[in-house]
């Protein structure tokens, strides 16, 4: 179901095939969200509205000498009839918990040139062009690398009148 979602969502040479998308899904550091929604319309059945691909990796991030630990976008994908009803920033929202909640400094992607509603989707985030890379997509288009920087989490205050002992 995902990978016809994700046929929908994008063209040919940038959707995934079913062979990439599974092995994405099933990697050790990748993880998913998917957004249903349950209807009398759908006699009760979920219907997925979209899901979010993510994996943990090491990345040259702008500033940083050496690889840092960010989180990588793979794919977010919203069903066409659900977008702009907030099921892609309900995913958004969960990537950024998953990289705070893992400790990571940044999250990643690339995006097609050509994919402008992705684009001010990501700026609406605070996501910033760090780089393009020419043909990205089957030689033929280039894709923008796009990065947001994470807020370290403050570690917890300890409770009033506590004493670390």
């Amino acid at each position: 179901m995902l990978h016809a979602l994700d046929q929908v969502c994008f063209p040919p040479g940038i959707a995934y095939s079913y062979a990439e998308l599974r092995s994405f899904l099933h990697h050790p550091s990748s993880s998913t969200a998917v957004a249903c929604s349950t209807s009398a319309s759908q006699n009760g059945e979920e219907h997925i509205l979209g899901f979010a691909v993510v994996r943990s990796v090491r990345r040259r991030l702008r500033e940083s000498p050496s690889p840092a630990p960010a989180l990588h976008i793979l794919t977010i994908d919203v069903a066409p009839e659900a977008r702009r009803r907030g099921v892609g920033g309900l995913l958004m929202r969960w990537m950024l918990q998953k990289g705070t909640a893992l400790n990571l400094q940044s999250i990643v992607l690339e995006v097609s040139i050509e994919n402008h509603a992705a684009q001010r989707f990501y700026r609406h985030f605070g996501f910033e062009v760090t780089g393009t890379i020419p043909g990205y997509y089957n030689g033929l288009t280039d894709a923008l690398e796009l990065e947001l920087r994470l807020d370290p989490v403050a570690p917890a205050a300890p409770a009033a009148g506590a004493t670390g002992e």
